[in-house]
């Protein structure tokens, strides 16, 4: 019964900006899957990091939502004015899980990462200016019973008949959460040839901010293929990266595109909810490793209104008391509608 309140939820507030804009001309909706199972490329291994879900509404770049306000001004704090950028806002619902390694015990793992739900709503905006995305996300949501992490992973491995989760009665407690996001990336260097992009060279940098996550990070991402166009790489929920549309221009010289790519990420985190354990209560919690390395590697495709991206990530240990790496592979499927 709480899958299926929690299902609603996710219509409800996807169908809502859809129905008032009705796929406004240039917009687009986007759904995101990241899980460690081996059937989407992942390692099979069911713990860390061990799903995350995301839905996007991307408004048209001609749109400027009321509670775009915020973002718009924080924009000018970095010296520059929102009309002079092409822009993208977006709604989105999120939802994650982290679990320790073995989770066929009931009892508590106390040298194991606690388990952890993560439900959200979110907003973002993305400023084109030039070759820089100046990118913004803030979302609320909560932590605890209250985001049904045991309910969704239940679920799903019913489903697939797979062991059950036995150890959600040490999961986090509930806290309500208020978290935001801020990454700049820069086209350094491109080959375009006939206004056909093959080459992208993109270096980027971010910061977190909340009782989620706070943490500073930078990393590059390289594109190769034929019509990347003028984006700025894929994005994916586990990230701070936020959905941007293909522009107008680039539909009409790029009708389809095919490309791979791959990547490298250090970050440096002074504080993770998922490690560290709940803010204001005591929890369980393990001794986060502050700096943290992460790879990546994939590639995707569009044509005409359609995209669709698939990536391996791997990331370094996380706390010292399971030093291993975990890798997980993510999905995006992206209807953008006609121009």
């Amino acid at each position: 019964m709480k899958i299926r309140i929690l299902g609603t939820l996710i219509l409800s507030l996807v169908i809502t900006p859809v129905a008032g804009h009705a796929l406004a001309k240039s917009a687009a909706l986007a759904v995101y899957a990241e899980n460690d199972a081996d059937t989407m490329g992942g390692p099979g291994s069911d713990s860390d990091y061990s799903n995350g879900f995301k839905l996007s509404y991307i408004y048209a770049q001609e749109s400027v939502p009321r509670w775009s306000y915020l973002f718009r001004k924080a924009f000018t704090w970095l010296g520059h004015d929102p009309n002079d950028s092409t822009t993208n806002y977006g709604i989105s619902l999120g939802h994650q899980i982290y679990t320790p390694e073995n989770i066929s015990v009931e009892k508590l793992i106390e040298d194991d990462r606690p388990y952890a739900g993560w439900l959200y709503v979110g907003g973002s905006a993305g400023f084109t200016f030039g070759r820089s995305l100046h990118s913004f996300t803030l979302n609320a949501g909560m932590v605890g019973p209250a985001a049904h992490g045991k309910e969704v992973q239940t679920e799903v491995h019913s489903a697939m008949k797979i062991g059950k989760p036995k150890g959600w009665k040490n999961q986090l407690h509930d806290e309500p959460t208020l978290q935001s996001f801020y990454q700049h990336r820069y086209r350094l260097w491109e080959y375009t040839r006939d206004r056909v992009t093959y080459f992208s060279a993109i270096p980027y940098w971010g910061a977190s901010l909340g009782n989620v996550r706070i943490d500073l990070s930078t990393g590059a991402l390289v594109m190769f293929g034929y019509g990347l166009g003028e984006g700025f790489g894929p994005s994916r929920p586990s990230s701070s990266d936020v959905d941007t549309l293909v522009s107008p221009r680039d539909a009409a010289t790029n009708k389809w595109g095919i490309y791979g790519f791959g990547g490298a990420k250090e970050n440096a985190v002074g504080r993770s909810m998922f490690l560290d354990g709940n803010n204001f209560r005591p929890s369980q919690h393990v001794d986060r490793i502050p700096f943290v390395f992460e790879t990546e590697f994939g590639a995707g495709v569009h044509w005409s209104r359609v995209s669709a991206v698939w990536r391996s990530v791997h990331r370094g240990p996380e706390f010292k008391e399971r030093p291993n790496s975990h890798s997980f592979a993510s999905i995006n499927l992206m209807y953008q509608s006609d121009f």
